[in-house]
């Protein structure tokens, strides 16, 4: 862990654990939460991504669908399917 400062922010390293992404650099992942009235305010930061890279690929994917799961379950209770069709595979459906 890179930084612990509840309730504010949480840093940790990131390292590629698949075998596509073995040459790649360690990255870090922050999470930021800002109090903005009745509100938080969630930043989430993923860099030192090696650019084209595997993990940057996989995560630029991966990340939005668990910020709108986390939305989803803050909202009403219940996190999003997992097995939701990416956009990619939308596209192709709509072709």
């Amino acid at each position: 862990m890179l930084i612990s400062d509840p309730p504010r922010r949480l840093a940790y390293t990131w390292d590629p654990c698949s075998p596509d992404a073995k040459r790649e650099r360690t990255s870090r992942v922050t999470f930021d939460l800002e109090p903005r009235g009745k509100v938080v305010k969630l930043t989430v930061t993923h860099d030192n991504l090696d650019e084209g890279g595997k993990t940057l690929r996989d995560i630029s994917s991966g990340w939005p669908m668990v910020i709108a799961s986390l939305k989803s379950i803050l909202e009403t209770g219940r996190a999003l399917p997992a097995d939701l069709p990416s956009s990619a595979a939308k596209e192709k459906a709509d072709v």
